[in-house]
């Protein structure tokens, strides 16, 4: 896999301007620094720009660290994924159903004790519906901070019944499970969350961290997609640490090489769901993720496993959005596909049949604007291969980011088979999985009793002409806009 430095360089700082982003974005291979950069300002009001120096305030407190922090423990034998709850808080009523792992994947049906606790609570006091919406954006982040003790929050969701089974939830989470995973290290460890990863992870890397928030860079959250609304922290939280860039690289590396807990811990936590998540990182289109936020301060990084890559964008001020055609945009979205489309190439393709598991990435294939009067669109694609029993979508993969989409007809009882779309992400095209995707479906069209193939094709259509010849089909019938393209089977 050749990288073009420059190219990504050039791309990540267009996509950096038009967002008008604020913070540093890191991009490395293994232990090779492929990019980085610093944009925006530290402070905005008072117009300092953010520099190599610039830190930024995280809150180890926050699910992926703690997250981090419990897997580490359980590396180390202090306690099991199978553990229930019961074992640590023996007078919770619903301990004996939920386990570890259930809280760390967010799937213990706990209550919410900020949005179905504090947050209607406010909503229900007349003073905060007198604030400016600055003013109940802080006051809602005050009281999160303040209130997420261990007693708080119990007392809070001690008595209402589950949201739902655990094991059935939907992995959204709810932000009661980092407060007790935050009890759970305490009494396994007797450290907080801050001191265990210190001691067991930041010192191990030689990460420069300090404690406490670093007060020279002001954060920002985002109103209504695109107001920025500033964040002073002028109450005390527990747990709160500020970083450089240097120390989130580090923390990359240790994680993309897989070196940061035991091979075995690593098996676990790369088992996945039917979602693509596993333990610790969400999917991202073949990316594994996850985010770690404090007010508007933010440590976002994304893992290609398959291939080495890894980037993260750190900043202090929440990304805005904006709808185009349909589809959501923003930074992180935005920047996550440049960085795919410039590292993505044939390594490790395979095709699986389209599932739940890849359907809202799949939607999202970008068909190249030059050959959209030629093909459906992705969705009307799949739409179509999920409403007639004779059609079967599949996808090509390269590692776990979805590179295109194949409907192939099969009407074994009519004896007729065809290939019917075939679509390649713009960002992939010229590479070669074009002429890949064909070669799988004649294979996979002889193995299912096809003696013969036909394809459909614009006669303008160039590139997909190609590709067909080349894997010999022949033209069996013309017509002014379009043709018909064969190939008998042995």
């Amino acid at each position: 896999m050749k990288i073009d430095n420059n190219k990504i360089k050039n791309e990540i700082t267009g996509v950096a301007t038009e967002w008008d982003f604020s913070g540093n974005f890191i991009l490395i291979k293994h232990n090779e620094v492929l990019h980085h950069d610093v944009y925006g300002y530290m402070n905005r009001e008072e117009n300092i720009k953010a520099n190599d120096e610039t830190r930024y305030t995280l809150d180890a407190n926050a699910k992926s660290f703690v997250n981090l922090a419990i897997v580490s423990a359980i590396d180390r034998g202090l306690l099991s994924l199978k553990d229930t709850l019961d074992r640590y808080l023996p007078k919770y009523k619903h301990g004996k159903q939920i386990t570890v792992e259930h809280l760390i994947k967010n799937l213990t049906g706990i209550s919410d004790f900020y949005y179905e606790g504090l947050m209607v609570d406010l909503e229900n006091d007349e003073t905060y519906h007198k604030l400016s919406v600055e003013e109940r954006m802080r006051l809602e982040q005050k009281s999160y901070y303040e209130k997420r003790d261990l007693e708080s929050v119990m007392s809070i969701i001690d008595s209402k019944k589950l949201d739902a089974k655990p094991g059935d939830v939907d992995g959204e989470g709810s932000k009661t499970n980092e407060v007790i995973l935050i009890e759970i290290l305490r009494q396994v460890t007797g450290q907080t969350v801050l001191e265990y990863l210190e001691e067991h992870i930041f010192k191990s890397l030689d990460m420069s961290i300090c404690e406490g928030a670093c007060h020279k860079t002001f954060s920002y959250r985002v109103h209504d997609t695109d107001q920025l609304v500033g964040m002073p922290l002028d109450y005390h939280v527990d747990g709160l640490f500020n970083v450089s860039s240097d120390d989130v690289t580090k923390l990359m590396r240790s994680i993309v090489n897989q070196e940061l807990f035991s091979k075995k811990m690593w098996k676990k936590i790369m088992k996945r769901d039917a979602y693509g998540n596993n333990l610790l990182f969400d999917n991202a289109n073949g990316y594994d993720c996850f985010s770690a936020e404090f007010l508007g301060f933010g440590f976002y990084p994304y893992f290609n496993f398959e291939n080495g890559v890894a980037f993260t964008s750190l900043v202090n001020e929440h990304q805005q959005y904006k709808h185009v055609d349909g589809t959501m945009h923003y930074f992180r979205k935005d920047s996550r596909e440049i960085v795919s489309s410039l590292t993505t190439y044939p390594e490790q393709t395979k095709m699986v049949a389209m599932s739940k598991k890849y359907f809202w990435h799949a939607i999202s294939i970008d068909i190249e604007e030059s050959q959209q009067r030629f093909v459906l669109d992705t969705k009307a694609s799949i739409a179509m291969a999920l409403l007639y029993p004779t059609k079967k979508a599949f996808l090509q993969l390269e590692g776990n980011t979805i590179i295109g989409l194949l409907v192939l007809e099969i009407d074994k009882k009519k004896d007729n088979y065809d290939i019917d779309i075939i679509i390649i992400d713009k960002k992939y095209q010229g590479r070669g999985y074009g002429k890949l995707m064909v070669k799988w479906a004649v294979e996979k069209l002889k193995s299912e009793g096809a003696k013969k193939l036909t394809i459909g094709v614009h006669k303008q259509n160039l590139g997909a002409k190609k590709i067909y010849m080349n894997a010999g089909f022949n033209p069996s019938a013309v017509g002014e806009g379009g043709m018909q393209l064969s190939m008998e089977i042995e």
